[in-house]
């Protein structure tokens, strides 16, 4: 069935003769719009969900627009259902994922995917009031414009003379269905009236001089209206999360709203609570552990404006704030702001778009800010603020290096060294707290047979087994688990155990220190909802002495009692096969020393590894970032890695190993054969060959400009697909941080 542009919906509106659908499949080949009609007497707006018949199947998708009356595609199917009650995303989010699929090199379904909320047939908000988003002498340009639907031009004439309706208020007035207040919202006619923030100077702390001068630099930047992103380079400790609340009030105060990403759910929290005491209900929460249901009912809170701020984690990028006048990134160095499934995006660089749309201030914030950030502060692409001191006049921690080489020899082998015992005991003595922090979950990392040498693996992945306290041996990849065997599976011999984890660090605690209360937060003490705030609530409130945790620990936690850390081992990351394993290794560091003195006590800190002269663990003891860039950048230039080149990874994985090597020779050569500006590294195995019963092999495209790259592979792609035989899984990485 179709229907004539001379159809009505149930409010009077012209409904189109038919409507473009991007069906919610991944395929390439189909990574098009289609064409459907209507439903029957139902009026389906563009920003909804449908259900469409495809073929022999039944798929949902989305509407992104609609006919303009011209004769329409034929023959059309039907639309099905309309999936949703009201638009769910709106055309910035649409250019959005457009934009997505070309920097990222994925389908624009993938896009829309990754963006967009679960889907719940959900609550229409409601109590907000709403008002035109243009001026008065406009209004009747505008009304002209909607000569064709009177009922919408009606309602925006409501909706400027009496501004503050909530949508069935101004539904009423205007005599118009719900669906026409709903479109003009889609269509951004229609915005809600925010609430006015209290003026910046009137809460919080008075700020010192560097804090004052980066606010006012904030300030400025909202107050001309375009687009500027800022480094907010501060030490641990210096108030970066005050100049973040001043300036967020800034952009309420003007009628705007600010978007706040934070790296790890384990620290919204401490950053929920600072936000809700200086702004109330009006902050949103947006995060993985979210159930459906309310994830829905805040993306609805946010696209209508009830709710002005919004903190969450990289997935709150997306969320389909109005007009956003400031986005912060805080610990904008993390690499869990990289999306590592498809599309593998970064929200700063996410962040950066939504912010140069909306004319507004991006604000990155970092102790050890990514070099990516740091290279384009120094050239003046972003502007650079400083806080070179810790508030109050309070002091770095010392950081005390232990060369566990020397411990072995001198006939201390163990999982602490002397110095690090010796000071844990004096800070239970004193009854000041301590956090102990490495960087793996379990109990032992390897468990190997005496007698053939092996080490047990996963059976799926070619990964070894952690062993947890549990009994049960585990793959952190795939999540296999077994219980200990008593005897080598291949010959029988004895098992001997490997290695530590968290769990084994809080064991030696315990033996070390029977009386001392210890909490522990790593992936296997936080699966619960709820878990990270009820650890670090008790931690704070004085019920542990020590707090033992992975990378969780390590960052943004503002914890004034803790004034000793102890790194068991900083150097564990450091001979990863990455290029950016140094930089990972200061920055762990130097984050995770930043958690001791905080309050009115001095912190120290003690860091053991097996290579302490290593420049990325001596600099971070010195805390100097400038040192290390130095290092760093002269390596990374050299080898033309980011910041000074561009990367792209591709992985092809199969069940059988020879397709997978074979298909990766394949395109490979394909590159090569371009004979253009960049280079071909590979293909060689993965550093994880196996993961999920699929054999891995990889290879890197690296060059100077980042478009030319993208442009080779989207063609060799083009043509790999097209004559391979055999359907492989593909992984695209554009601008890549994990190799493995």
């Amino acid at each position: 069935m179709s229907l004539d542009s001379s159809a009505r919906d149930e409010g009077g509106e012209p409904v189109a003769p038919w409507l473009d659908v991007l069906v919610d499949i991944g395929a390439p080949d189909v990574d098009r719009l289609f064409s459907y009609a209507p439903p029957g007497g139902l009026a389906a707006a563009p920003g909804m969900r449908v259900l469409v018949p495809f073929g022999r199947r039944r798929v949902s998708g989305w509407v992104v627009g609609s006919g303009d009356g011209g004769q329409p595609p034929a023959p059309l199917k039907e639309i099905l259902a309309i999936l949703d009650r009201e638009p769910v995303f709106n055309q910035e989010l649409w250019e959005l994922a457009q934009w997505l699929a070309g920097r990222y090199l994925c389908t624009r379904a993938a896009a829309m995917r990754c963006m967009l909320p679960p889907l719940v047939q959900g609550d229409r908000t409601a109590g907000v009031g709403l008002t035109v988003s243009f001026g008065p002498d406009e209004l009747e340009a505008v009304r002209a414009s909607l000569v064709r639907a009177p009922a919408q031009a009606a309602c925006l004439a409501v909706a400027s003379a009496r501004p503050g309706l909530t949508r069935a208020e101004l539904a009423r007035a205007a005599g118009v269905g719900g669906q026409v207040v709903g479109s003009l919202l889609a269509r951004g006619l229609l915005v809600p009236v925010l609430a006015a923030a209290p003026e910046a100077a009137s809460c919080g702390p008075a700020l010192n001089r560097e804090q004052a001068a980066a606010y006012a630099a904030v300030e400025k930047a909202l107050g001309a209206g375009e687009s500027a992103v800022m480094l907010l380079h501060g030490v641990t400790g210096s108030g970066k999360t005050e100049v973040y609340l001043r300036a967020a009030a800034e952009a309420l105060a003007r009628g705007r709203q600010a978007l706040v990403l934070v790296p790890e759910i384990a620290l919204t929290p401490q950053m929920v609570a600072r936000f809700t005491a200086r702004f109330g209900a009006r902050v949103a929460l947006w995060h993985s552990g979210l159930a459906a249901g309310e994830r829905y009912r805040t993306w609805r809170s946010v696209m209508t404006g009830e709710k002005p701020v919004v903190l969450g984690t990289r997935s709150a990028v997306f969320v389909p704030l109005p007009d956003p006048g400031l986005i912060i990134l805080d610990e904008e160095h993390e690499p869990t702001y990289k999306q590592e499934d498809q599309p593998r995006y970064h929200a700063r660089v996410v962040a950066g778009w939504r912010a140069g749309r909306h004319k507004a201030v991006l604000l990155l914030g970092s102790a050890t800010p990514s070099l990516e950030s740091y290279r384009l502060a120094r050239a003046g692409r972003y502007r650079l603020l400083t806080l070179d001191q810790r508030v109050d006049g309070r002091r770095l921690p010392a950081v005390h290096l232990v060369d566990l080489r020397q411990e072995a020899q001198s006939g201390h082998p163990g999982l602490f060294s002397r110095l690090l015992t010796e000071t844990l005991r004096d800070n239970l003595e004193r009854g000041e707290q301590s956090i102990l922090f490495l960087n793996r979950r379990g109990f032992h990392t390897l468990l190997v047979c005496r007698r053939c040498g092996g080490a047990l693996r996963c059976p799926h992945c070619a990964i070894s087994l952690v062993y947890h306290r549990s009994g049960y041996l585990r793959c952190h990849y795939c999540n296999h688990a077994r219980p200990e065997p008593g005897a080598c599976p291949e010959c029988g011999g004895e098992l001997q155990h490997f290695g530590a984890g968290t769990e084994r660090v809080e064991e030696e605690v315990g033996r070390l220190f029977p009386r001392a209360r210890v909490l522990r937060m790593d992936a296997d003490t936080t699966a619960r909802k709820g878990a990270h705030g009820r650890i670090l609530a008790a931690f704070a409130a004085g019920e542990a002495d020590i707090l033992v945790g992975t990378q969780m620990v390590a960052k943004g936690l503002d914890l004034p009692g803790v004034t000793l850390v102890g790194v068991v081992s900083a150097d564990q990351s450091l001979h990863m096969p990455d290029f950016r394993a140094a930089e990972r290794t200061f920055q762990l560091l130097t984050q995770v020393a930043g958690r001791a003195g905080r309050g009115g006590a001095p912190g120290t800190v003690i860091a053991q590894a097996y290579d302490p002269d290593h420049y990325s663990i001596r600099l971070a003891a010195a805390h100097d970032f400038a040192g290390f860039w130095a290092a760093e950048a002269a390596l990374r230039q050299k080898h033309l890695y980011p910041p000074f080149g561009h990367l792209i990874r591709v992985l092809l994985a199969d069940q059988d190993e020879t397709r997978a090597r074979e298909g990766a020779a394949r395109l490979a050569e394909s590159l090569r054969t371009a004979r253009a500006a960049w280079e071909v590294l590979g293909p060689a195995p993965a550093p994880v060959t196996r993961i999920k019963e699929l054999y891995r092999w990889q290879l890197m495209l690296k060059g100077a400009r980042g478009p030319e790259l993208r442009a080779a592979l989207k063609e060799a792609l083009d043509r790999f697909e097209t004559a391979a035989r055999h359907r492989f899984f593909l992984g695209i990485d554009v601008d890549p941080h994990w190799m493995m």
